[in-house]
């Protein structure tokens, strides 16, 4: 199975491989760091039960798990590059059962599976996001940048018209002192096991670069409107700690919508600056709650301040219904 390193994403599938349908619980989750520049590229796909609502009781899922071929050189071979990444699970038609997922390999290209109700161990994968050939909405296609390392999960969210949007971004922890330009990516989620198209109103590209060596240390998160991550910016100087920066963007076009200047209002001073600088060292990945955005960073832990000082909060200017609509509600007595 390689060197499993992701943690795995949970959810509801529907499952009618083998007797009745109905919907079962399990785990997704890539098949880890190649190991000797060799691994295979696998999504493992696992059920918490035995079929036990059927006659046979049988496993219903393969332990090879979904195969895909890795081949960004064009030879016709495996390339070896693994799948460090958490596993993105989504509900693309909000039926409470998950559809597609999506994993990025360690050469950050996206892949996406689409899980085959009447056939589990038939699900298929496919490419979904290369930087070097990446679509277009009008079906060419275009250099972004480079392969850039990748480790953390993408974020899906919907937009008003119902397109669904991958929002992901270069960095690993294996490889923090990289001079790359780092990069966020928009991606537009198309039907079936095909490429997805460049969400050009991010910026009118669908991506955001980011400086010489910045890189993403976590996740990014979509609330209230914004898309939220924390980037770690090093030094020329090993020896210096250096950047940890707070970025908050609209996800309908990926302007700024956090205060980056710190007047107490987000308006059109803020874009210029475009993120919050919120400490020295490795920033985690953001944290949400009470309507603030939380980051904690290395710098501020090795201080001798209190932990007020190592932990930074920025309010969320942003709506917090900005985009929601209403689909089922429940009352509790």
């Amino acid at each position: 199975m390689g060197a499993t390193t992701s943690t795995a994403a949970i959810g509801l599938v529907y499952d009618s491989s083998n007797g009745p349908a109905y919907d079962r619980w399990v785990a997704f989750y890539g098949s880890g760091h190649e190991q000797d520049g060799t691994v295979d590229a696998r999504l493992y796909i696992k059920s918490f039960e035995d079929n036990t609502q059927t006659s046979s009781g049988a496993e219903t899922y393969s332990d090879r798990g979904v195969d895909v071929l890795v081949d960004l050189d064009g030879d016709g071979l495996e390339d070896g590059t693994g799948f460090p990444a958490n596993p993105t699970a989504v509900d693309a038609d909000n039926d409470g059962d998950i559809d597609e997922v999506f994993l990025v390999n360690s050469a950050g290209v996206m892949y996406k599976f689409v899980i085959n109700t009447s056939d589990i161990d038939s699900s298929t994968g496919c490419l979904f996001f290369d930087p070097q050939s990446a679509r277009l909405p009008g079906g060419s296609t275009v250099y972004v940048g480079k392969r850039t390392s990748a480790y953390w999960a993408s974020t899906a969210a919907f937009n008003a018209d119902g397109s669904l949007v991958l929002y992901w971004g270069t960095g690993s922890p294996y490889d923090l002192f990289t001079t790359d330009y780092g990069y966020l990516y928009a991606v537009t989620d198309t039907d079936g096991c095909q490429e997805g198209v460049l969400y050009t109103d991010c910026r009118g590209d669908g991506y955001m670069r980011l400086a010489k060596g910045e890189k993403l240390t976590g996740s990014p998160i979509v609330f209230a409107g914004g898309i939220y991550f924390a980037t770690f910016k090093p030094s020329s100087d090993r020896c210096q700690e250096g950047e940890a920066r707070l970025y908050g963007l609209s996800h309908i076009d990926c302007s700024v919508v956090i205060d980056t200047n710190d007047d107490g209002v987000v308006d059109a001073l803020d874009q210029a600056t475009e993120y919050i600088k919120v400490g020295t060292g490795i920033p985690s990945g953001v944290v949400i709650a009470n309507d603030s955005i939380y980051v904690a960073t290395t710098g501020g832990l090795d201080t001798d301040s209190d932990l007020e000082d190592a932990v930074h909060r920025v309010s969320v200017e942003n709506d917090l219904f900005s985009g929601t609509v209403a689909i089922q509600w429940r009352e509790m007595f």
